[in-house]
């Protein structure tokens, strides 16, 4: 821990790119970070890498740059396995199929926006499905396993332009995790939106 600490003071004061074969270096410094709270450093490090620009980290759209696996989870952590897969279609798009009869998490992130009132919009396309999945953005503050501060299930729209969802950050929330999880009905077909 003393030495990775060590490699980031360095990398920072030195200024040297994480790209091209320095690359697999970054996650192996961020996440150690992340994993001690230094959050700091570790969004220092994320744009002092020259691979990410500051904006991303206050962004909460979803794009190539905030979806960077190598960032997370500074930025989105986008979940796949046997039995649910999200992925980015396009920008500002997200595609998901989950196993029936599943809950899941798809999706989360760690923040560290000002306290505030914010509107996040984002509809839900399901299509011609019989049963809506139940989806749902969480939101906790500081440490991850607090009581969530937040909850707001995102209503489906089909195609139908998004509602706004208010939150509020309070004032002692200087850390936010989120995590979008989505709760399936039961039937023999996984669910696609």
């Amino acid at each position: 821990s003393q030495d990775k600490s060590a490699v980031v003071a360095l990398v920072l004061e030195s200024g040297i790119a994480l790209a091209g074969d320095q690359r697999d270096l970054l996650p192996a410094l961020l996440r150690p970070l992340i994993r001690a709270g230094d959050y700091e450093q570790a969004r220092a490090l994320a744009v002092a890498s020259g691979r990410l620009d500051r904006r991303v980290l206050e962004s909460f759209a979803l794009t190539q740059a905030t979806t960077d696996p190598d960032f997370a989870p500074l930025t989105f952590s986008l979940h796949s396995s046997e039995i649910a897969q999200a992925r980015l279609i396009e920008e500002g798009r997200l595609g998901v199929e989950v196993a029936p009869g599943r809950l899941v998490t798809l999706v989360d992130r760690i923040t560290q926006l000002p306290p505030g009132a914010y509107v996040m919009r984002q509809s839900l396309d399901v299509g011609l499905l019989e049963q809506s999945p139940r989806v749902e953005w969480v939101l906790r503050c500081a440490p991850g396993n607090a009581p969530p501060v937040w909850q707001q299930a995102v209503p489906p729209a089909n195609g139908a332009s998004a509602e706004p969802l208010a939150l509020t950050i309070p004032p002692d929330c200087g850390l936010q995790f989120w995590r979008l999880v989505v709760s399936t009905p039961d039937g023999q077909k996984p669910v696609r939106f």
